[in-house]
C-alpha cells in the first residue's frame, strides 16, 4: 500500500509539473483561459518554470487574473511571488557572474512588479538588498545607502527589530557606509548588529564571525590596527570552532587577519596566515577558485615586503594563471594582474617581459571595451614609459604619441605629464625641434590646467 501511495504522489507531482509548464507556454502565447484552466489542476510549487516567461505576458496575465476575478487572491498572490522570485534570482545570478547590465534589468523589473502589485513581502525585500549591493558595486553609494536603508525599514516592519534578518541589514549597512569612509556611521551600525546577535544567538555563530571580521575591517581604515587584530582573530576563532580548520571560511579569515598584520608590519605574523590560508585551500581542493588567486597575490606582496622578490614573481604568476583559469581573460582582476606583474618584473629589469604582459593587458581592454578609455590610455603610458627606461625611444615615442591623440580633446594634466615623457624622448636622440615642441605643448597645457582649478 505504501509502495503504491508513494507512486500515485509522484504521479501527482509530475503532472503538476506538465501542468505548470503547459500554463507558462500558454501565458508567453497569451492564452490566458487556458492558463488559468492550468494554474486549476497545478500545486504552483513549480516555481524554477517561471525564470522563461515572456516579462510583459506575465504582467499582463496577473492584471487579466485580478480585473476578471478568475483566480482566487491566494492563487495570484503565489504566481506573483514566484515571478518577482524568478526575476530576483536571475538579477543574483547575472550579478554574481559580473554581468551587471542584466542584472540591473532583472532587479528593476522586480522592483517595478513589487511596486504594482503592492508586494512587501520576502522577494521585495531580497529585491531591494540586490539593489543595494549592485549600486554599492557600482560605486552609486547615494542610491546604494538608500536602497540599505529602504531594505533596513522593510525589515524590521516584516520581522522586527529583534531578529536576525534586522541584524543582517545592520550589518549591510555597516558594510556600505565602511567603502563610503563613513567609518562612525559604519562602526555604530555594526556594533548595533553585533549586539543583536550576541542576544539572539549567544556568543558564538556564523552571523556573529562575520560581524567581528566587518569591525575588523572598520577599525583597519581608522588605523586602529590593534583593535582591527584583536577582533579578526576573534573572528577566526570562532570561525575555526564552527566551521572547522579546514574551510574556505577558514581560509578567509585568515587572509582578513593577515593584511591586518601587514598595516602593522607584523611580517612574520602576515605571512604565517597567509601560508596557512594557501594549505587549507590546497587540502580541501579549493585551487582552482577566485579566492585562491587573491591569497596567492596577498602572499606575493608580503614576500616582496620581505625583499623575497624571487619568490613574489614566482607566486603572482600562479596567481595570474589561477584568475586566467577560473575568471578568464575579460575579469578586471586578471588585467589588473598582468599590470602588477609588468612591474614587477620592470623592478628586475626584464622589460621583455614587462611588455609582453603590457600588450597581453592592452589588447583585452581594447577588444573588451574600446581604445580610448583610462585604462586603456594608461596601459599605453605603462608601455612608453617602459621603453624609455630600456632606451627605446623609437617604441617609446610611438606609445606617446599614440596616448597623446587619445587625449587630444582633454587637455587633463594627464597630456602634460605625456607630452613632458615625450619630449624627453625626443630630446634624447637629438630631435630638438619636436622636443622643444613637446615641452612648450606641455607648458601650456599645464597652465591650461591651473586655470580650471
Amino acid at each position: 500500500l505504501l509502495f503504491v501511495s508513494g507512486a500515485m504522489l509522484c504521479a501527482q507531482s509530475s503532472m503538476s509539473e506538465l501542468y505548470t509548464r503547459w500554463m507558462i507556454e500558454d501565458i508567453n502565447q497569451g492564452k490566458f483561459k487556458s492558463a488559468i484552466e492550468n494554474i486549476k489542476k497545478t500545486d504552483l510549487e513549480y516555481s524554477d518554470y517561471y525564470t522563461i516567461v515572456d516579462t510583459l505576458k506575465m504582467e499582463e496575465f496577473i492584471d487579466f487574473s485580478i480585473n476578471n476575478k478568475c483566480l482566487p487572491n491566494n492563487a495570484i498572490n503565489r504566481i506573483q511571488s514566484h515571478y518577482i522570485s524568478s526575476l530576483v534570482a536571475l538579477g543574483d545570478y547575472y550579478m554574481n557572474n559580473q554581468n551587471f547590465y542584466l542584472a540591473r534589468i532583472y532587479l528593476y523589473l522586480a522592483q517595478k512588479i513589487c511596486n504594482k502589485y503592492n508586494n512587501r513581502g520576502e522577494s521585495y525585500l531580497t529585491t531591494i538588498h540586490l539593489l543595494g549591493r549592485w549600486h554599492r558595486i557600482a560605486y552609486m553609494y547615494t542610491e546604494a545607502e538608500s536602497y540599505y536603508l529602504q531594505h533596513l525599514e522593510c525589515t524590521k516592519k516584516l520581522y522586527g527589530n529583534k531578529s536576525i534578518p534586522y541584524a543582517y541589514a545592520l550589518d549591510n549597512l555597516s558594510l556600505l557606509y565602511n567603502e563610503m569612509c563613513m567609518f562612525d556611521k559604519a562602526e555604530n551600525y555594526a556594533l548595533k548588529a553585533l549586539n543583536l546577535e550576541k542576544k539572539l544567538q549567544g556568543e558564538i555563530s556564523s552571523d556573529i564571525a562575520i560581524t567581528l571580521t566587518n569591525l575588523g575591517e572598520v577599525y583597519k581604515f581608522l588605523e586602529q590596527y590593534d583593535k582591527s587584530i584583536t577582533y579578526l582573530q576573534q573572528s577566526l576563532n570562532m570561525t575555526i570552532e564552527i566551521f572547522g580548520e579546514y574551510s574556505q571560511r577558514t581560509a578567509i579569515a585568515y587572509d582578513n587577519l593577515a593584511i591586518a598584520h601587514q598595516n602593522m608590519r607584523n611580517y612574520t605574523q602576515a605571512r604565517i596566515c597567509l601560508e596557512r590560508s594557501v594549505d587549507i585551500q590546497k587540502k580541501i581542493k579549493l585551487t582552482n577558485s577566485k579566492d585562491y588567486a587573491i591569497t596567492l597575490q596577498n602572499l606575493s606582496y608580503q614576500y616582496l615586503m620581505e625583499q623575497d622578490t624571487i619568490s613574489a614573481v614566482r607566486i603572482y604568476r600562479e596567481s595570474i594563471e589561477t584568475s586566467k583559469n577560473v575568471l578568464g581573460t575579460t575579469h578586471p582582476l586578471y588585467v589588473s594582474q598582468l599590470l602588477d606583474l609588468a612591474s614587477l618584473e620592470v623592478h628586475y629589469g626584464r622589460y621583455d617581459k614587462a611588455d609582453v604582459l603590457l600588450a597581453e593587458a592592452q589588447y583585452i581592454e581594447r577588444d573588451t571595451h574600446s581604445d580610448s578609455t583610462e585604462l586603456y590610455i594608461d596601459i599605453l603610458i605603462k608601455r612608453g614609459t617602459l621603453h624609455k627606461e630600456a632606451e627605446d625611444h623609437k617604441n617609446a615615442i610611438s606609445y606617446f604619441q599614440k596616448s597623446l591623440d587619445i587625449l587630444q580633446n582633454t587637455k587633463s594634466y594627464n597630456y602634460c605629464e605625456v607630452s613632458a615623457l615625450l619630449g624627453s624622448c625626443y630630446y634624447a636622440i637629438g630631435r630638438q625641434k619636436e622636443a622643444r615642441k613637446s615641452y612648450l605643448e606641455s607648458i601650456s597645457t599645464l597652465e591650461t590646467y591651473r586655470s580650471t582649478l
